[in-house]
């Protein structure tokens, strides 16, 4: 990865000898999907922005685009109902179980990378195309989960469970929120992206002095982001004054989905400005001897 890297920067520095650059910045905005082959999850709809500081060459129609930016972004999953139950003792030592069912869960990871974008494309009048790669460092991120959940207590000894006992922790549906930390592997995701540009002022060689981008992108990581260390319980139970607690941890963080994969999709827009540069050259000395 490293040598294909270094050619393609070396290609496009040859290249780009009597080129146009120009430097600038672009913000985005994407919704977020996580997708993945684990089959009790269902990706929601996400959002996220970035904001990149742009490297750019105009060479005719030829467009080389780099630069470094962070991402931000939120994904959610949805996830089955689910019916977790603890072990329990009154004070008279007779034994019962604290019976709790998990409804409408929603698992959301919020994600900040560091990014490099590596693109290629071309410009014909007012439109422009590029292609290429984005390197993506995953420097932070969090979890927030919620669901509804109730609890009720079974005696062996009796037919019917004891419910609706909000003085002892038994209670209908409430909702319940659990907080986490997670992080991902590196990733690179595949780009395409294409739209309008706008031209203002004039430079030398017949290149506009600055440019106003809008375009649509999509992107699509290459790699299994998924860092799970594969310990996690999807739900953890309890038992805290003989009362059920709950703990929900991310899905991505648990064993049942240590050997699934994940990859990241996005579809936004972009607005990116780019200012003309020059690198000013030392004349040749005319000076006589």
């Amino acid at each position: 990865m490293k040598r294909i890297l270094l050619i393609l920067l070396f290609a496009a520095t040859t290249f780009a000898v009597g080129a146009a650059s120009y430097v600038g910045f672009s913000a985005g905005a994407f919704s977020a999907w996580q997708i993945d082959n684990y089959e009790p999850t269902r990706p929601l709809f996400g959002g996220g922005a970035d904001v990149t500081l742009h490297y750019h060459l105009v060479h005719g129609h030829f467009l080389f685009d780099t630069g470094v930016g962070i991402s931000f972004d939120r994904t959610v999953f949805s996830l089955p109902n689910q019916t977790v139950s603890i072990k329990a003792f009154t004070n008279q030592g007779i034994e019962y179980s604290l019976v709790s069912n998990i409804k409408d869960r929603k698992d959301a990871a919020n994600s900040t990378y560091l990014q490099v974008p590596l693109m290629f494309g071309g410009e014909f009048g007012n439109y422009y195309f590029l292609v290429g790669a984005k390197f993506n460092l995953n420097i932070w991120g969090n979890t927030q989960q919620r669901a509804l959940y109730d609890t009720k207590a079974v005696f062996d000894r009796y037919y019917e469970p004891f419910v609706d006992m909000p003085q002892h922790g038994l209670h209908d549906f409430n909702p319940t929120t659990s907080l986490g930390s997670l992080r991902y592997n590196y990733d690179v995701l595949a780009c395409i992206e294409a739209g309008w540009t706008f031209n203002f002022g004039s430079a030398q060689r017949g290149t506009s002095r600055q440019k106003l981008r809008v375009g649509l992108f999509f992107q699509a990581g290459m790699l299994n982001i998924n860092k799970s260390d594969g310990t996690a319980a999807l739900t953890e139970t309890r038992l805290d004054n003989e009362q059920l607690r709950l703990v929900l941890n991310h899905v991505v963080r648990t064993a049942d989905m240590s050997e699934s994969w994940l990859r990241n999709m996005n579809v936004g827009i972009r607005l990116t400005y780019l200012l003309n540069v020059r690198f000013n050259r030392r004349k040749p000395c005319k000076c006589q001897e």
